[in-house]
């Protein structure tokens, strides 16, 4: 180009793959593109801030909209339809055939309105638990529990999925920090309350008792 913009001092990284998401990490920032993952450190430079880490550069593509950073690790799904988790310089692969069959299946699915095939995280800590959330919008909500690596399946009463799909960790409130989730459904904005027994329904004066389904197969 004949003017170049001074703020494009790293526009194409390593490779020119789109970038989907960043996320801080510590004093790091990782950069996840359609086909690979880098991370950057800063530099203290005025003309150039950021700097990437030598021999830091994966090449795993990122799933848009199925990262989170969970304490210091990245977790996020990649092209191949695997969930990895990222620690520093090395990385582990999270879920099993079944989880990336069930990813890979949502891919390869048709939808009519383009918000339906978005692919959602958030993440939240309870009992001394962390989860990481994995929404497939309308089809499914994958949970993996990071403390004792399990997956499980969460769903809404007469739904198959988790219509809560972006949460939040909020401070400042009188009882402490609480966990702030938005409804893809019904638009409602609900609290993760640890004391309450029943699932609030949106626009009802209804509620439904939580239960737990074990499933197996062979």
């Amino acid at each position: 180009e004949l003017f170049v913009d001074s703020l494009n001092f790293a526009t194409a990284e390593t490779d020119p793959d789109k970038l989907l998401s960043c996320r801080v990490i510590g004093d790091r920032l990782w950069l996840m593109g359609e086909g690979t993952t880098e991370v950057w450190y800063a530099t203290a430079d005025a003309d150039t801030p950021f700097a990437r880490v030598q021999g830091s550069i994966f090449r795993l593509g990122m799933l848009e909209g199925s990262d989170v950073v969970i304490e210091n690790s990245l977790i996020m799904a990649d092209r191949n339809n695997r969930v990895i988790q990222f620690n520093g310089s090395t990385n582990s692969v999270l879920s099993d055939n079944s989880i990336s069959e069930r990813i890979r299946k949502f891919q390869g699915k048709a939808f009519v309105n383009d918000l339906e095939n978005l692919i959602s995280t958030w993440s939240f800590e309870l009992d001394g638990h962390l989860f990481y959330v994995l929404n497939l919008v309308l089809d499914e909500t994958l949970v993996y529990d990071v403390t004792t690596k399990q997956w499980v399946t969460w769903f809404n009463l007469d739904e198959t999925f988790l219509t809560q799909h972006a949460g939040i960790l909020f401070g400042g409130s009188n009882d402490g920090d609480v966990y702030l989730v938005g409804d893809a459904v019904s638009g409602c904005i609900w609290e993760v309350d640890t004391d309450y027994r029943f699932d609030d329904l949106a626009g009802s004066d209804e509620f439904s008792p939580f239960f737990c389904m074990v499933t197996g197969g062979i």
